[in-house]
């Protein structure tokens, strides 16, 4: 038996590299609402413009990778991951802006990214060719490339991002992903808007866009797809230290497939988040999601029904320039004094390290 097996791997990417998801994800997930964090660079890369970090996210996660051609392991990649589900990410510059973003999503990845005055760009990568020769019939090879490139501007009346994804796919045999086959072309473009309008309590407005296709004989072909957002949202700041969040809006995605089309629209989904500093070095945070799904299905089939709130819980310290966030249980406000005695329970799952100047 013969074995030539290969693995090249450069990644560069773009999704769920960025910033302090922790404290995002404890006041209800979106950046969006957030304008102050630096998540904000994955929705509207001028963003980039606004800071200088050096960041380590997702600290404490678990991630496993390993490795393997069939029944065969690559020995050389072969590599338990426990405990290494961190992210690094690095901001820096004056008058122009160059970021770096380091990620464990699927691989090891790499994210450049580029600012300068009111605009900002990002950019991504992305190659894996895996392939072997068993000296009989059963020759698999899997063939992958994909770019992303995002641009940001920030105008008078708001902001405005655009970005464009192709995700192109070769696959013969079965040995590595039984169900990719054929040849697959997958392409996205999207856009996000944000601005501030004349709406008492609720005086922001983010909507966006985005269109999905795909060409080739392969199996991940997929029918043309599209979905809409629009919410809006305000900061309430009544109660000293204490900001408080509230957004209300729409979404709509409409979905072919075999012949059919599958709609779906939200309405009302709504955000409630606090955020309370309670003291000059301590935050605590909160969020809650609701919402309702006014219509799903098809001509032929469909519903109407409500989802079930979702609450988020996290804490914020902050040592001068160094930045600690973390989420936190539900268990830890429900029954503090546990944890205090000792509960062997975890109180959180994750956090965000970061150096700001």
């Amino acid at each position: 038996m013969k074995i030539n097996s290969k693995w090249y791997l450069v990644i560069f990417t773009i999704t769920a590299l960025f910033s302090s998801d922790q404290r995002i994800n404890a006041l209800g997930g979106n950046p969006a609402f957030w304008p102050d964090d630096d998540t904000n660079i994955r929705l509207f890369p001028n963003r980039i413009n606004d800071w200088n970090f050096v960041q380590l996210s997702g600290v404490g996660q678990t991630y496993i990778l390993n490795s393997r051609v069939g029944d065969f392991p690559i020995e050389e990649y072969n590599v338990d991951f426990n405990n290494q589900g961190t992210e690094g990410s690095i901001v820096f510059g004056d008058e122009k802006k160059y970021g770096f973003w380091l990620s464990n999503e699927a691989f090891d990845a790499i994210s450049a990214g580029y600012g300068s005055g009111n605009i900002g760009w990002l950019v991504s990568l992305k190659s894996l060719k895996i392939s072997a020769d068993f000296g009989f019939e059963d020759r698999s090879e899997t063939d992958y490339f994909g770019i992303d490139i995002g641009y940001g501007i920030e105008t008078a009346t708001g902001e405005v991002s655009v970005f464009t994804k192709a995700d192109i796919y070769t696959a013969s045999g079965s040995l590595y992903a039984p169900g990719i086959h054929g040849n697959s072309s997958l392409y996205n473009i999207s856009y996000n808007i944000k601005r501030s309008i004349n709406i008492k309590y609720l005086s922001n407005i983010y909507c966006h866009l985005g269109y999905s296709w795909s060409s080739g004989n392969g199996s991940l072909v997929y029918d043309d797809s599209y979905n809409f957002g629009i919410s809006t949202f305000g900061h309430f700041y009544q109660i000293k230290n204490t900001d408080a969040m509230f957004s209300i809006g729409l979404e709509y995605n409409n979905q072919k497939y075999q012949g059919d089309t599958w709609q779906t629209i939200l309405f009302p989904s709504i955000t409630l988040a606090v955020e309370n500093k309670i003291t000059d070095w301590a935050t605590i945070r909160s969020g809650i999601n609701k919402y309702y799904k006014l219509y799903t299905g098809t001509k032929d089939l469909s519903s109407r029904y409500s989802l079930p709130a979702i609450a988020s819980f996290g804490l914020g310290f902050n040592y001068g320039g160094l930045i600690l966030d973390i989420d936190v249980t539900s268990q830890f406000f429900s029954s503090p004094f546990e944890y205090i005695l000792g509960n062997e329970g975890p109180l959180a799952t994750s956090a965000t390290l970061s150096y700001v100047w």
